[in-house]
């Protein structure tokens, strides 16, 4: 069974994410994850993880959200660079 992705925003204070596979990097001001759906970036001040359930693929967080970035990397355009490189 595939794994959903959902987002939902409270006041730009309080975010909670489904769809989880990993956190990348976190710090106050950025926190960057990957989702079933490709990869998240938050930013914002004060930022701070409150839940973490990688295996259930759940995240929670507080601190006021400026921004929510979905940041695609194009597997199909790495695949010929790392095909023509060891061709």
């Amino acid at each position: 069974m595939e794994k959903t992705h959902t987002l939902s925003l409270n006041d730009r204070k309080v975010l909670e994410i489904t769809g989880i596979t990993d956190v990348g990097t976190y710090s106050e001001d950025t926190v960057e994850i990957e989702t079933v759906n490709g990869n998240l970036i938050i930013d914002g001040e004060g930022l701070s993880i409150t839940r973490l359930d990688v295996e259930a693929g759940i995240l929670s967080l507080v601190g006021r959200i400026d921004s929510i970035l979905y940041n695609e990397v194009n597997k199909q355009k790495n695949d010929k660079f790392f095909h023509k490189l060891f061709k």
